[in-house]
């Protein structure tokens, strides 16, 4: 088990000791876009997948890596899905929808850092 680090804090003018404990590290990349026009096979809406690769070659337990794509683009406009991927299927791949609303997509992606 990995010993606290210490930290003096002053918060009272007098010297304490807190322990501090070893903590994760995120990184998210975020890249709002509009997405109208993209195929479902598009590089950029696999990144979510290999930035976790990345993240397993790493080998580091405290680093969590995600990717998300932010589409301008609504899910009613997108021309190249067809049957092929419904709403819920690309926001398992980190394509979130802003037109839900700041804090419907919000939520999702920080319940999405967590997977």
């Amino acid at each position: 088990m990995a010993q606290p680090r210490l930290h003096p804090m002053h918060a009272t003018g007098e010297s304490s000791i807190v322990p501090r404990w070893p903590c994760s590290i995120g990184m998210s990349f975020v890249d709002p876009k509009g997405i109208r026009n993209l195929d479902l096979n598009d590089p950029k809406l696999g990144l979510y997948a290999e930035i976790k690769e990345r993240e397993k070659e790493l080998e580091d337990p405290d680093l969590i890596l995600n990717a998300f794509i932010l589409s301008f683009t609504r899910y009613n406009d997108l021309l190249n899905v067809g049957s092929a991927g419904s709403k819920e299927e690309l926001e398992d791949r980190h394509v979130l929808f802003m037109d839900d609303g700041k804090d419907a997509y919000l939520r999702k992606m920080f319940e999405r850092c967590a997977i």
